[in-house]
This record gives structure tokens, C-alpha cells and sequence, in this order.
């Protein structure tokens, strides 16, 4: 069995696996930019910068490398989900672990249907050195099993949240934290791969927050688990609202479209059954780079 191999069967059986030095210096460099325009649009308050009319984004989200690994993890057709960003995150130290998917409860809704294997993957392109952040990813490993929901481990995960506002018991909190979950540090370069089910969160190791700066995309599968993220992402999280500002989307989606990764964006909304509704249906968008419970 090749590394790749292995990797693989690591991402399948613990929901996450991470690729070191990944992206070359020019890769990085592009990604660098998209951030620094970014900020000089926030910075001069104006609107000339859209994210998704950057080719600097359409080459990452057509990565060949990250599509050599892509077509191991599915082995059919897979495709763009409409999320994807460049982003400077704050990670605090009073933090609980999530899930990126619709159906966030675990066994509710149809992403927990085992009639077909669940197939929507998030994609984490880190830009921050772990030790120079003080910033590292948290997981917890199967948890993006149906049978995780009877586990010690979700009931040790459910005090850990219940008491996150509550100083006398962090003591409780690192020791659930050592106990279930698994740190990921990583370097400039660094990709990580994992289930839109699967439970983390981005981790301060300091007492306060902190900040690091990734890039996220997610890719989905043939089936109802990526139409049903589609539906989700477009719809429920106004996804589609990106795309009123974009100039060059068109274009775009024909560079999409050329590497075989385009579904369209244009789908009426539909229930989901056990959808996790945001509290700002905006921000809990790789979007902003911000994510609820």
C-alpha cells in the first residue's frame, strides 16, 4: 500500500488526514495575495475586489494536486461546492468543536442516510506555521459515523460544550480535550482533508485568541449528500449572494467546467430534514470564515 494509499484509508477511518508541504512557494505566494487584496479592500472601504473573479482562486479550487488526491478519495465524478475562500480566522481558547455539514445532529437528516456513503469533504490549505500562530486544528477522530451519537466520546464532547463559559471548570474542558480529541499541528503549506461531518475546530494554545490564516474549500460527490450541501450552501447560507457581485463569473465557471468540477449554482432552495439553521445564515460561511455551533 502507497503513501497515498494509506492516507487515504486514514481519512476514511478517522474522518481527517494531512498532506505536509503540499503547496510549492508559488502556490503559497498566489494564495498570499488573495489575503493581502483582500485586506486592502477592506482597508479603502471599497468594493473593486471580488474573491471569486480571482484566478488566483480558480487555480487553487483546479489544483491538480489537490485533484490527484481528490480522485482517490472519490473514485467517480466529483464537483465544486461554491465555497471556497481565502481567510484570517480567529481562533479562541473558549472554543467547541463543529461540524461543516447541513444535518449537524448526529443521525438527523438525510446526511446520516447510510443508503449511500457520505461523500462532501472540506479542504484546509494552512498559510500560518502552527507554533508561529499558536494555532493548531482539533478533531475528533470517527465522529463522522452515525455510531458516534451513542459513544463516550459524544457525551464527554456534549459536557465539554455545555461548560464553555465557565472558567472554574477549564481544568475539565483540556482534560475532556486530551481525552477525545486529536491535535493537528501543521506548517506554511500544509493541507488537511476531512468529512463536512466529522467534529473540529480551530484551536488557540495560548489563553486568548489567536489568529491563522487558510484557505478552505469543499468538494462534493455524485448523490444526494452533495446536492443536499449544494442546497445548503446556495440557499440556506445565501451562498448565492456571491455571485450578484462577481464580474468575471462566467468565466469562472468556464474554467470550472474545462476540469470537470462545475454544478451549477442556479437550484431552488428545498427542505432539508435536520438542517442546522445559523444564527446569521451569512456568516456560518467559509464566506467569512466564521462557523456556529
Amino acid at each position: 500500500m502507497d503513501s497515498l494509499e494509506k492516507k487515504i484509508k486514514e481519512l476514511h477511518t478517522k474522518g481527517l488526514t494531512k498532506f505536509e508541504n503540499f503547496l510549492n512557494e508559488e502556490e503559497i505566494n498566489s494564495l498570499m495575495r488573495i489575503n493581502l487584496k483582500k485586506k486592502e479592500n477592506i482597508k479603502n472601504k471599497s468594493k473593486d475586489y471580488v474573491e471569486w473573479d480571482d484566478p488566483d482562486l480558480w487555480e487553487l479550487i483546479c489544483n491538480k494536486k489537490i485533484k490527484s488526491i481528490l480522485d482517490k478519495v472519490f473514485e467517480s465524478n466529483y464537483f465544486y461546492m461554491h465555497d471556497s475562500t481565502v481567510m484570517e480566522a480567529s481562533v479562541g481558547s473558549s472554543w467547541s468543536w463543529h461540524r461543516d455539514n447541513p444535518c449537524r445532529r448526529t443521525g438527523e437528516g438525510p446526511d446520516w442516510d447510510t443508503d449511500e456513503n457520505y461523500n462532501v469533504f472540506t479542504i484546509i490549505i494552512y498559510l500560518s506555521d502552527s507554533k508561529e500562530s499558536n494555532s493548531s486544528l482539533a478533531f475528533i477522530p470517527k465522529s463522522h459515523n452515525i455510531t458516534y451519537k451513542r459513544t463516550l466520546s459524544n457525551i464527554l464532547r456534549i459536557i465539554h460544550h455545555k461548560i464553555k463559559k465557565k472558567q472554574k471548570f477549564s481544568f475539565l474542558r483540556k482534560i475532556i480535550e486530551r481525552i477525545i480529541s486529536k491535535e493537528v499541528n501543521y506548517k506554511v503549506g500544509d493541507i488537511c482533508v476531512f468529512y463536512c461531518n466529522l467534529y473540529h475546530s480551530g484551536l488557540s494554545k495560548i489563553n486568548t485568541s489567536t489568529k491563522r490564516l487558510a484557505a478552505v474549500i469543499r468538494y462534493g460527490g455524485e448523490g444526494k449528500h452533495a446536492k443536499n450541501f449544494i442546497n445548503y450552501e446556495l440557499n440556506y447560507r445565501q451562498g448565492k449572494n456571491k455571485y450578484l457581485v462577481c464580474k468575471n463569473k462566467t468565466k469562472f465557471f468556464e474554467f470550472l467546467k474545462k476540469n470537470n468540477l462545475f454544478i451549477s449554482p442556479e437550484i431552488p432552495k428545498k427542505n432539508i430534514d435536520g438542517v442546522f439553521t445559523p444564527k446569521n445564515e451569512n456568516k456560518d460561511s467559509a464566506i467569512y470564515g466564521i462557523y456556529d455551533e
